[in-house]
């Protein structure tokens, strides 16, 4: 996530999509809990500046349906390009 804050601090991409599946933060490890708070608050942030950002979340956890989800990710950006 780090990497990912230095990017939208020094880049402006035209739409971001996140996708989280619902049983991704029911986990034991304490960082991965706060995957939800984390990729809502960058959403937000990228609105914020001006950029096209979609947080969506899913059923199942991180590899449940990963083709179908990266293929909604790539078609949402796609659409969303100024």
């Amino acid at each position: 996530m780090h990497q990912l804050f230095i990017l939208m601090t020094t880049a402006k991409p035209e739409a971001v999509y996140f996708s989280l599946g619902d049983r991704e933060t029911k986990v034991s490890n304490p960082a991965l809990r706060v995957t939800e708070d984390v990729m809502k608050k960058l959403s937000e942030n990228c609105r914020d500046r001006g950029v096209a950002s979609l947080y969506e979340q899913n059923p199942g956890n991180h590899y449940t349906d990963c083709v179908n989800r990266v293929v909604k990710g790539i078609d949402w950006v796609l659409q969303n390009l100024n």
